[in-house]
């Protein structure tokens, strides 16, 4: 079998996110689609080990925000490579809040379009969860074009997390020793020290943290 057939399937880049107790939360997730159209539903799949999972259980609803290809990788990077756990994604950002309480970037040029949803229906598929939505909301901002899965990893060098639904595990590599990860843009690098810079996003060896 061919595993890299699965890279010809098409993806997107996006924010979910959700409130619950007073808590924001939001992680980048790269599947999303519209499912049924009467009623409108949309689908997301959230690895279950991202703290934005276990709060869209708790709240039942989320928000849907499509990147644009105006998203800087830091902008990526902190959804995407850090912990609604342990830090305020929204912190500091130009917050709109739907009427069920979803933070949204409704003013910020990296987000494309928002969709608000209420959970309707949930599937266990193993590491993740596939969370149906009835949708309540739909808003396109007038920035930029939506990302591509492709032009991210294209275009602006991007890694793949290793708890998004398509990752897939590199071949190992003959080459042994520390291992550091961009928490920007998600560059593995090996060797006794972080780069001096990202070769990626140009950031400098204090975004690198060790993981191996």
């Amino acid at each position: 079998m061919d595993i890299t057939a699965l890279f010809q399937l098409s993806y997107g880049l996006y924010i979910v996110s959700t409130r619950h107790e007073g808590k924001d939360s939001g992680c980048i997730i790269n599947t999303a689609c519209q499912v049924t159209n009467t009623p409108n539903q949309v689908a997301v799949t959230v690895n279950k080990d991202n703290y934005t999972c276990q709060m869209i259980q708790k709240s039942g609803h989320f928000s849907v925000q499509v990147l644009s290809q105006d998203a800087h990788m830091e902008f990526i990077g902190r959804f995407g490579f850090k912990s609604s756990r342990d830090v305020e994604k929204f912190a500091g950002m130009d917050v709109t809040y739907s009427p069920d309480g979803d933070p949204m970037l409704l003013d910020s040029a990296p987000v494309n379009a928002v969709l608000t949803c209420k959970v309707v229906g949930q599937l266990d598929v193993g590491t993740h969860i596939i969370f149906v939505g009835l949708l309540t909301d739909a808003v396109k901002t007038g920035f930029g074009t939506p990302m591509t899965y492709a032009y991210y990893h294209q275009v602006k060098k991007g890694a793949t997390p290793p708890k998004a639904s398509s990752f897939q595990a590199a071949p190992a590599k003959a080459e042994s020793g520390p291992q550091w990860r961009c928490t920007v843009c998600g560059h593995v690098h090996t060797g006794e020290n972080p780069p001096d810079e990202c070769p990626i996003c140009h950031q400098g060896k204090d975004k690198f943290e060790k993981i191996a």
